[in-house]
Parts: C-alpha cells; sequence; structure tokens
C-alpha cells in the first residue's frame, strides 16, 4: 500500500507542478517586440511594439524568433528548478 500512496503522491505533486508553472509568465523583448510566455512553456502572449517591424518581414520574424528564444530558455530553467525543488523534497536529488 505504500507504494501506491507515493504514487499517488508523487502524481499529485506533479499535478501541482504543472498548475504552478502556467501561472508564472516570463517577458522577453526584442528590438520591439515583446514574448510572454509560461514557465511551462506556452506562448502567452506577443506584442509588437515598434510598428515599423511590421514593415520588415524578415526583421520583424528575427526579432520574434530572438524573444521566443529568450523567454523559453528562462521558462525551462524555471521549471528545471522546480522540478529540482520538488525532486529533492522528494529524496530524489537530481
Amino acid at each position: 500500500m505504500g507504494k501506491l500512496r507515493d504514487m499517488y503522491n508523487l502524481q499529485k505533486q506533479a499535478r501541482e507542478i504543472k498548475n504552478k508553472l502556467k501561472a508564472i509568465h516570463i517577458e522577453a523583448e526584442q528590438k520591439g517586440v515583446m514574448v510572454t510566455v509560461s514557465a511551462d512553456q506556452k506562448i502567452v502572449k506577443i506584442e509588437i511594439q515598434d510598428d515599423t517591424l511590421l514593415q520588415n518581414k524578415e526583421k520583424l520574424i528575427s526579432c520574434l524568433k530572438d524573444a521566443l528564444d529568450r523567454a523559453l530558455e528562462k521558462a525551462q530553467k524555471i521549471a528545471a528548478a522546480e522540478m529540482k525543488g520538488i525532486m529533492g523534497e522528494m529524496g530524489m536529488g537530481v
């Protein structure tokens, strides 16, 4: 019975982490493009703050890609830190 309880607790903690990551928003800006992603790596919002980018498709794509890359990298680090904390609490040192 102990293993079933451990599995249940593990699943419960996984759901809690998932919900926590959804609630954490990370912003990254690149030359007039602001991107917001959640820590579970979902795009929340994209803002084009520099209207001149709308006239230059290549520059817009480049800025958007760079901003997304930076935001997602930050999200990955936050998610890893959250997982590391939970794994440590469960005695599963990472």
